[in-house]
Formats: structure tokens, sequence, C-alpha cells
């Protein structure tokens, strides 16, 4: 076979490879604050993508929260930073420090832990943030 020959056979081999790897896309799973805090166990560990609003007391709890599931949360931990950081500052920054003076709502994607011994026990490690909104009250 000739060196070209090789080539186009190496390349068409590497094309098909990729073609059967799964896609590398978004691998979170689509949920809500009520499902996870309903069955942590079953989410904990995993890349989770939820809308919901966050909440604040503008010194150093966040939580984000769902109308429909009342009196649960799931506790935020922000790294250093993270994809849409500036859009959820941003919103913070309106009218009072927190959220009492506003509604602060999006799209939150991170890891998920559930410490059932520990408090917070669901904590989500942000790696993004969309659709932020901010209305104020």
């Amino acid at each position: 076979m000739t060196r070209i020959g090789c080539f186009f056979c190496v390349m068409m081999g590497i094309a098909i490879a990729g073609e059967c790897e799964p896609q590398r896309g978004d691998r979170s799973i689509k949920t809500t604050v009520c499902e996870i805090s309903a069955d942590p166990v079953r989410f904990t560990g995993k890349t989770v993508m939820f809308s919901g609003q966050y909440e604040s007391d503008g010194i150093e709890r966040s939580v984000l929260t769902d109308n429909k599931c009342k009196d649960v949360g799931i506790a935020v931990s922000a790294p250093a930073h993270f994809k849409g950081e500036a859009d959820l500052m941003k919103a913070l920054r309106l009218g009072h420090p927190g959220t009492l003076d506003k509604t602060i709502s999006g799209t939150f994607s991170g890891r998920f832990e559930w410490h059932p011994d520990k408090n917070p026990k669901r904590v989500l490690t942000l790696t993004e943030v969309r659709n932020v909104s901010a209305a104020m009250k």
C-alpha cells in the first residue's frame, strides 16, 4: 500500500472511531430543586442543571430554591470563577446586598453533593449560570 493509501486508511479509521464515541457535549442531568431535595442520594456526585431562584443574605450564605417546593433549598458553593459569574454578580449588585429587595432567577449548573451529617446537607458547586434575571420587589 502506498503512503497516501496508508494515510487515507488511518484518517478514515479516526473519523469512524470519532463517530462511534459518545458526544462530549452537555452531560448534566436536567432536574429541579424539588427532585434533588426529594432524592439527594440519586444526584450526589453528578452534574445537574435546573431553573430556580438564587437567594442570599448578602454576606456569606446563598441558596437555590424553587417556589414549587417550599422550605427546601440547595446551598451554593461558588468557585473563584464560573461561566455566567458576571451576570449573576450584576444582578446581585442591584439595590441592597442580598436578595431581600429583589428576586434573582436563572438556570444553574454544577456538581451536586449530599452530606446528610453536615450543614448544609445539599450543596451545588456552580460551574455555570445562565438566563439570569433580576426583578425588584
